[in-house]
Formats: structure tokens, sequence, C-alpha cells
């Protein structure tokens, strides 16, 4: 993928993808377009939820469902469970300061 394509997936470089990608044990020019709708919308659920780590709530601003939410959970949709973990750093680190 070029870096045009990564930042709609919220990357900012190619280390950035790459290092996602290793950790994830994901390969984003795997993806097809519902893989890159279905990781975007899980960015925006992720980024409400390390906010206030309310699913019902995320999911609700993120604008899916939770039973949605659940089953990126329960399956590891796209390396879910692992983003869904730094989320919760994220919101921890926020009530820390």
């Amino acid at each position: 993928m070029n870096i045009n394509e990564l930042k709609t997936l919220g990357f900012n470089s190619e280390n950035d993808a790459d290092a996602a990608e290793w950790a994830l044990g994901i390969r984003f020019s795997d993806f097809s377009s519902e893989d890159r709708r279905t990781w975007r919308l899980q960015e925006l659920c992720l980024k409400q939820y390390a906010l206030t780590p309310d699913y019902e709530r995320a999911a609700r601003r993120a604008g899916v469902t939770v039973g949605e939410v659940e089953a990126w959970e329960r399956h590891n949709v796209l390396g879910f469970v692992k983003r869904k973990e730094e989320a919760e750093l994220r919101f921890s680190d926020t009530i820390q300061v």
C-alpha cells in the first residue's frame, strides 16, 4: 500500500504501518475493501473507547452496534483484541495524568 492508502487507515508513516502489521500479524496490502471499511470503523470505535471505556457509548459514537464490537473482539477481527488493550492503556494514561 502507498502512504495515501495507509493514511486512510490512520497511519502517518509506512514505519508505523509496518510496526502495526508486525504486532498484529496482518498485512494491510491483503485488505479487501470490506477489511478497510471495518478497520476504519474499529479505529473510530477504539478512539471513543479510549476516552471512556464503555462499549455501548463507543459503538454508538462510531456508528456501529454493540454486537459488531463484541463480534470483532470474539473473533479478533483485524487484531481488534490487541488494539482494544492499547485503547484501554490510553484511557488509563489519561486518568493518571
